[in-house]
């Protein structure tokens, strides 16, 4: 057997990730890994890429591509990045289109009428805003202080109510055969942006234990808004094992500003950030990122 060296396994690396892929980005890890682990020991490397690609269990999560999102009260391209939903509609199409998928799951806010995120409830009876904020005219996007429950809250106009329009998915969104559906901010005292979690993360949704069930390893994800509920997302998916991109011509963002900063906690947790025809290649030829690779020998082998 041959002996496996930096130059080899660098060029291993390089067959396998997408083609997009910086090579000093590809030296980059190699370097860590040598740093980090005996010359003898890069053959388990390689081993632990190759169980990896042969064990790819791949589900697209859809966030949250609902009316109101897109065309109605909470429209994203009103936000300042004036970034619109409606463009992305058809590189998602053909992204969920793709074979391969394992399950294709599609989050929805799904709220009570008095939800606490909405601006225009923020006095109600059933919760108790700070002293400085009961005094203050509250709008759409301030951030308040609640005394009960004890949590800080960003407000928004009243959007995705269940069973209003509002809520409902897009009607250009491809829904797929046997799709699954995660309801998420359903309770009325507490918010939700990750398809996982509450905010306050005492309570979690089904899809961790959905994916587990398909023996899921690998999330792809995409939606609205790319940095609020899919990057919370993203990120409580990297948190939990599954290695993840996010793709980003299948997303739009509110803010310039938060979009960067979604794009610094991606880098941060190991999320590859990519494009629908970079999808196409995981899917069709598995190709990876490269954040997915340096995930799998962190997580098997403890090289980080």
């Amino acid at each position: 057997m041959a002996v496996e060296t930096p130059d080899s396994l660098t060029s291993f690396i390089s067959s396998v990730v997408l083609p997009s892929t910086a090579p000093n980005d590809i030296r980059g890890l190699v370097s860590k890994i040598e740093k980090k682990c005996a010359p003898e020991l890069f053959s388990r490397v390689r081993f632990t890429i190759e169980d990896f690609l042969r064990e790819l269990h791949i589900a697209l999560i859809v966030v949250d591509f609902q009316n109101d999102f897109v065309n109605g009260s909470l429209s994203i391209l009103n936000g300042p990045a004036q970034q619109d939903p409606q463009a992305v509609i058809p590189p998602l199409n053909k992204l969920i289109s793709l074979d391969g998928f394992k399950m294709v799951v599609y989050t929805m806010d799904w709220h009570p009428p008095n939800h606490i995120s909405f601006y225009d409830h923020a006095k109600d009876s059933d919760r108790v805003l700070s002293a400085q904020d009961q005094k203050r005219h509250l709008k759409a996007f301030d951030v308040v202080r609640f005394e009960s429950p004890h949590t800080e809250q960003v407000l928004y106009p009243s959007h995705c109510v269940k069973n209003t329009w509002g809520a409902a998915l897009h009607d250009d969104v491809k829904i797929v055969e046997n799709a699954f559906f995660v309801e998420k901010g359903t309770d009325v005292l507490v918010d939700s942006y990750s398809g996982f979690a509450n905010n306050d993360g005492l309570k979690k949704s089904k899809l961790e234990s959905m994916l587990r069930s398909e023996r899921i390893n690998c999330v792809i994800t995409c939606g609205l808004a790319y940095d609020i509920c899919v990057m919370y997302t993203a990120r409580d998916a990297a948190k939990l094992g599954f290695l993840t991109t996010v793709i980003k011509d299948c997303s739009s963002g509110l803010s310039d500003e938060k979009i960067e900063e979604a794009n610094q906690i991606f880098a941060e947790n190991n999320i590859a950030v990519n494009t629908e025809s970079e999808a196409e290649l995981i899917m069709t030829s598995k190709k990876i990122p490269l954040e997915w690779i340096s995930a799998v020998i962190s997580q098997k082998l403890g090289i980080k």
